[in-house]
């Protein structure tokens, strides 16, 4: 009989192709996961993995328990998410993947009211780009990702909703030599390395093909990746602060910064720049109790923010 441990076990060898990593994954000793396996092979009568100085490879018999039992433990991931969704949120949890961006300005606070709210909430919390996030929900590992959602479409699995909407600012230290200019051009800004996390395929409509020091576009996939690209944005303010890169944020992530004089905002239009994302989760999937009471608190942090980004427009007269 083939158990769920067993499984477990060839579909994380698989992955890591190597007994020493994946038994460290698996929380086991190497000697512990080779018995296991080797219990296993004696068990069916066949060789799962063959074995030789290039490494591992799985036989036709491995192929089949990889393939079968990534799809039997999603299943029962599947199983257990369902069962939480009934338990409610005295007890629930909440996996989610934000943006780098969506994580500074809403989603973190979301969450940090949500657990606030509900104290016997538990979270786990990935930042990563929208593609990474996309993968996140389609493989259960989250189950919801505030994300940037221009490749929905393409993802008949996946729902989007809402969509939020927020302008970005190009902006420098202050004294920085580009202030010279009255009415500064995009190839201007392009002159200096630009920090900011990669930005979709979509803003190509927008921006030149030659974007000098400032970045370049990846051809395999179409995005714009910056000379500094950022996995994660809560240190853009500091990077720009100490340097001469041209930064990209919303205005409410550098308001300190804009208040202390210690940065200043480009004056260059570019109402094209904007950072849209939404709540992504999985097609015809009943939403837990957990992620409905966070997009509840997310509705009311984006209005709180649209409002603090009005009144940081207002102060700093941009147009």
């Amino acid at each position: 009989m083939i158990a769920t441990k067993d499984l477990q076990r060839v579909v994380k060898l698989a992955d890591h192709g190597h007994f020493g990593r994946a038994a460290k994954a698996l929380g086991i000793t190497q000697p512990a996961l080779s018995r296991s396996i080797e219990d296993l092979e004696r068990r069916l009568g066949a060789k799962v993995f063959d074995r030789g100085r290039w490494g591992l490879a799985p036989t036709d018999v491995g192929e089949l328990l990889i393939a079968r039992g990534r799809l039997i433990l999603q299943q029962g991931r599947d199983l257990e998410d369902e069962i939480e969704r009934l338990r409610g949120l005295n007890t629930g949890r909440l996996e989610i993947t934000l943006g780098p961006y969506a994580a500074e300005t809403t989603g973190h606070r979301s969450i940090a009211r949500l657990v606030a709210q509900h104290e016997h909430i538990r979270c786990r919390i990935r930042v990563s780009d929208w593609r990474q996030a996309m993968k996140d929900v389609l493989d259960g590992r989250s189950e919801m990702a505030l994300t940037d959602a221009s490749e929905v479409e393409s993802k008949p699995d996946l729902q989007a909703s809402p969509v939020f909407s927020h302008p970005m600012y190009f902006f420098c230290r202050s004294g920085h030599e580009i202030l010279r200019l009255d009415t500064p051009q995009l190839s201007d800004l392009a002159a200096y390395p630009w920090a900011a996390t990669r930005a979709p395929a979509r803003i190509a409509d927008f921006a030149p093909r030659e974007m000098g020091r400032a970045g370049s576009w990846e051809e395999s996939t179409g995005d714009f990746v910056p000379a500094i690209a950022l996995e994660v944005a809560h240190d853009i303010a500091s990077i720009a602060v100490a340097s001469d890169v041209i930064a990209v944020a919303p205005i409410t992530m550098i308001e300190q910064e804009l208040r202390a004089g210690t940065l200043v905002l480009i004056p260059i239009a570019a109402p094209w720049l904007r950072l849209e994302y939404a709540l992504l989760a999985r097609a015809n999937r009943t939403r837990s109790a957990v992620a409905l009471a966070f997009a509840k608190l997310l509705s009311q942090v984006e209005d709180e923010l649209r409002q603090q980004e009005a009144a940081l427009q207002a102060r700093y007269a941009i147009s």
